[in-house]
C-alpha cells in the first residue's frame, strides 16, 4: 500500500451506489469462517470504476492521503490510511464500498471493536494495523471473515504467539507483515501452514531466529522472508525447504528478487551464522558475489569456499582466517577477488 484515503470516502459508498454494507452480517453466513466459507475464497472484488474513484476522491479531507494498491500481490483498487485523530466511532460506521481496497488503522486507541467493524467489510483486500496496542487476540479473530484478504500489516503490536492462530483461515493471503511484534517467536510459524499463497513475510523486531520455517513447505511462491538477523536455524530451515532464495539478502544480478535459487546471483550471510549452516549456500548454483558478515564463521568452512568456483567476489573480511589462509583461499578462486 504506498498511499491513504479519506474517511468520508468509506462513509460515503451507499451515495455513490458502489456496493454493499459491511455493517451488514457477514455474506457467508454464520459459524466457523473457515468451514463456512469464511476467509478461503478465490477472486478478490473488482476494482473500482474511474467513476466510481473520481466520484470519492472529490469527498477527500485535506489531511488524509489516498493511494492505489500493489498489483504484485494480486490487488487493484484504492487504499485508505486514516489519520490517528479518527475516533473509534467513525470506525464503526464503516460501510463496505463494493470493490476492492485497503484500509490501514493507526490510533493507539482503537480496540478490537474496531477490528470487529472491519471485519465486517467484504471488499477488504489489504488491512493494516499500526500501533493500536489495546488489540488482544480476541479483535484478531474478528478478522476471519475477511475472505479476499491478500495482506495483512500487524506491526508494533503487542500480537503473541498463540493470537496468530487466529490467522489460520487466511490461506489466501500474498503477504503478511508482523514488523514491530516483538512478543512473536518461532513457536507462531507452526499457524502459517496453511498460507500456501504466501509470498512476503516480514519478521524485523520480532523474536523469530528462523528455525521453524520449514512450516513455510506448502508456500510454493514464497519470494522475501524478512528477518531480525539470519541464523543457522533460518538457513537450515530454508534450506531443506528449498527456499534459502527467499531470504531477503539474496538477490538477482539487477537486484531484484529471485524466483529460484538459480536466480540468486548475490548473497550477503548477516548475522551469527556459522561453519555449520554456511553450505547451505551450495543452493545458489550461479552465485558470483558473497558477503560473509559472521564473525562465526571460520577456517573449517575454507573446503567449502574453494567450491563456490563462479564467484567473482568474495568479502570474507569477518571469516576467521589468518593471511596464508586467505592467500591459499585467493588461489582456490583464481577469476574472484577475495578481500
Amino acid at each position: 500500500m504506498s498511499r491513504v484515503v479519506p474517511l468520508a470516502l468509506l462513509l460515503c459508498a451507499a451515495a455513490v451506489g458502489c456496493g454493499t454494507r459491511g455493517g451488514d452480517a457477514p455474506q457467508a453466513g454464520t459459524g466457523d469462517p473457515a468451514s463456512s466459507g469464511g476467509a478461503a475464497s478465490t477472486s478478490p472484488p473488482p476494482p473500482p470504476t474511474p467513476q466510481q474513484l473520481a466520484a470519492y476522491l472529490r469527498t477527500m479531507p485535506r489531511h488524509t492521503n489516498s493511494g492505489v494498491l500493489d498489483p504484485d500481490n494480486d490487488m487493484h483498487g484504492a487504499s485508505y490510511e486514516l489519520p490517528p485523530s479518527v475516533p473509534q466511532s467513525e470506525v464503526l460506521a464503516f460501510r463496505d464500498p463494493g470493490f476492492a481496497f485497503g484500509l490501514k488503522l493507526s490510533n493507539p486507541d482503537y480496540t478490537d471493536a474496531a477490528l470487529a467493524a472491519c471485519g465486517k467489510l467484504p471488499s477488504l483486500v489489504y488491512f493494516g494495523v499500526h500501533k493500536c496496542r489495546a488489540i488482544t487476540a480476541a479483535g484478531l479473530a474478528e478478522l476471519a471473515w475477511l475472505r479476499h484478504l491478500r495482506v495483512l500489516e500487524l506491526t508494533d503490536l503487542r500480537v503473541e504467539d498463540g493470537w496468530l492462530a487466529a490467522l489460520k483461515p487466511h490461506t489466501q493471503l500474498r503477504k503478511l507483515n508482523l514488523d514491530g511484534c516483538y512478543r512473536v517467536t518461532d513457536a507462531s510459524l507452526v499457524y502459517l501452514s496453511g498460507m500456501t499463497h504466501l509470498r512476503e513475510l516480514w519478521l524485523h523486531g520480532t523474536k523469530v531466529t528462523g528455525g521453524g520455517l520449514d512450516a513455510l513447505a506448502n508456500a510454493k511462491g514464497l519470494i522475501r522472508v524478512i528477518l531480525p538477523q539470519q541464523t543457522d536455524g533460518a538457513l537450515q530451515s530454508l534450506g531443506k525447504i528449498g527456499k534459502l532464495h527467499a531470504l531477503e539478502e539474496a538477490l538477482t544480478t539487477d537486484e531484484k528478487r529471485p524466483a529460484t535459487a538459480a536466480d540468486v546471483t548475490k548473497f550477503m550471510i548477516r548475522g551469527p551464522v556459522t561453519d555449520a549452516a554456511l553450505p547451505e549456500v551450495k543452493a545458489f548454483t550461479n552465485l558470483t558475489y558473497l558477503n560473509i558478515e559472521s564473525n562465526k564463521v571460520t577456517a573449517a568452512s575454507l573446503p567449502f569456499l574453494k567450491t563456490l568456483k563462479k564467484l567473482k567476489r568474495l568479502d570474507a573480511g569477518f571469516v576467521q582466517l589468518t593471511p596464508e589462509q586467505r592467500e591459499e583461499l585467493a588461489k582456490a578462486l583464481p577469476g574472484c577477488e577475495v578481500r
